[in-house]
């Protein structure tokens, strides 16, 4: 008799531990604020679920997302990717920034008119010259106002 209770015990011990429920994971975004770049992606993972997430961003204008979670930045700005699995969401801020472009000091010529009277930094061809204050170098763009070579 004491060993059928015994069994009973352990029998019963071993189902109330399968049968108690685990504590699931936390579900969490891998990141909750993010620069990107204009042109750059990048990938948002959502851990602890196997559940399907659901992707949205704030402002498609700035950030996009695709259904598997990349971000791609579209314009300079700030826009929130929310994340949704199940009734829970994750949200992420992301903001766009200007893709920095190494020794560029200034944007290309608007085309206008206007006349550059300082001798040293005008060609006889009528480009201008533009003086890099990291490095002090000097660089000589087109009639068009482009630097060559940064297209």
């Amino acid at each position: 008799m004491r060993r059928k209770i015994i069994i009973w015990v352990c029998l019963l011990t071993l189902l109330a531990g399968a049968i108690a429920p685990t504590a699931s994971a936390k579900v969490k975004l891998n990141t909750k604020k993010r620069t990107i770049s204009v042109g750059e992606t990048y990938k948002l993972k959502v851990s602890g679920t196997s559940k399907k997430v659901k992707w949205k961003s704030s402002n498609k204008k700035v950030a996009k997302v695709s259904k598997k979670g990349v971000v791609t930045g579209k314009k300079t700005g700030k826009a929130t990717i929310t994340a949704k699995v199940g009734k829970k969401k994750l949200k992420c801020k992301i903001t766009v920034t200007v893709k920095f472009v190494p020794g560029a000091t200034a944007a290309p010529n608007s085309g206008s008119d206007k006349t550059n009277t300082d001798s040293k930094s005008s060609t006889s061809s009528g480009s201008d010259s533009l003086l890099d204050s990291k490095t002090d170098t000097t660089t000589t763009t087109n009639d068009d106002g482009w630097v060559p070579g940064w297209y």
